[in-house]
């Protein structure tokens, strides 16, 4: 069975006893969809009625630490049309979604901020559309005709422009105010990692001076660097730069992005970890996905047949999971086929 908003949204309860529901002549032209926010770093399914986006998260798990952005966050959000300022479509820096308009949670203290960007796409699993480009011939005319109708600027990328109601000048002042907000928020963030920063070098300070206070005898031998640790240090030198240069390769399918690109906008809290086992070497790459509207694990493995570093690297998929069981190779190819046709 389809997941769409008569069986996820309407009527769903949240965790403070509020039931959503539609409001009157409220009707939804865009089912379920995914949408990954980069103002909260929370994976939603999303809608769009005549008369609000609305943003209603995954269901989610927590395993590794995950889940905190989740369950801090609001489980709705919506944006009335009324409030939008300007919309933009169209893939720039890993999202291709951009509002500038007053977001609202769905809770007890309707929470606002002013903006709204991140990931729209297809999603995987129990969704409405078929493909990214049956999701795209129901979205974008609806965008292009509820800004019309609301009086909204509607910018879009160059792909899209047929459909955009704004020239390019007033599609990049868009773009630049939700820009100089989403620094503002990072900057916010980076501020408090710095004092937290500056609190544990203090403390680490005087652990430094205390320890100076050592006596010979108390040397930790433990620390030289003997010939043992040295082939250690060089074989991670070799992972790391490995793993840097297998994120900057391409499926032979899919060659207008990066794994780095291409994982990172469909998979969320995403891990890389490159290792030798059995005189093989691999890289795993793990994290959460939507699938059958809850966040659920993936992994994916992948041999490394022959590497020289900055010369050359293959690389084959030999094994991947999901939900932390075995893909078959339609499930596996269907994923795979997804992420591709994400770009």
């Amino acid at each position: 069975m389809k997941k769409n908003a008569s069986n996820i949204l309407i009527g769903y309860k949240t965790r403070s006893g509020l039931v959503f529901r539609l409001e009157g002549n409220e009707e939804i032209i865009v089912d379920s969809f995914n949408f990954r926010s980069v103002n909260n770093n929370v994976s939603y399914i999303g809608f769009i009625s005549n008369k609000r986006f609305i943003f209603k998260q995954t269901k989610w798990v927590s395993f590794s630490g995950s889940g905190s952005s989740e369950m801090i966050s609001s489980e709705i959000k919506y944006i009335y049309w009324k409030d939008i300022k300007g919309i933009v479509f169209g893939n720039i820096w890993n999202s291709n979604l951009r509002i500038l308009g007053k977001v609202i949670d769905f809770s007890p203290e309707k929470k606002k901020v002013d903006w709204e960007m991140g990931k729209l796409f297809r999603g995987f699993g129990g969704l409405s559309y078929k493909n990214k480009k049956e999701l795209e011939e129901i979205l974008l005319p609806t965008l292009r005709d509820l800004c019309l109708e609301n009086k909204i600027p509607f910018g879009t990328t160059k792909k899209y422009n047929k459909f955009s109601t704004i020239p390019f000048k007033e599609t990049r002042s868009i773009i630049k105010e939700i820009r100089n907000k989403w620094q503002k928020n990072t900057l916010a963030i980076l501020a408090v990692l710095f004092g937290i920063t500056v609190a544990l070098l203090g403390m680490a300070t005087i652990w430094s001076i205390l320890s100076r206070n050592k006596t010979p005898d108390s040397y930790d031998y433990s620390t030289e660097i003997t010939p043992k640790k040295k082939q250690l240090y060089s074989q991670q030198n070799r992972y790391d730069l490995m793993l840097i240069e297998f994120q900057n390769s391409y499926f032979d399918y899919c060659k207008k992005t990066s794994l780095y690109y291409l994982f990172g906008n469909y998979i969320s809290n995403l891990n890389w970890e490159a290792y030798k086992q059995n005189n093989f070497e691999f890289i795993k790459v793990t994290g959460n996905i939507t699938y059958n509207y809850q966040q659920t694990p993936v992994a994916l493995y992948f041999n490394i047949e022959n590497y020289t570093p900055e010369k050359s690297l293959r690389f084959n998929l030999v094994d991947s999971y999901l939900n932390n069981q075995r893909m078959s190779y339609e499930l596996e190819d269907a994923l795979l086929t997804s992420i591709c046709n994400e770009y």
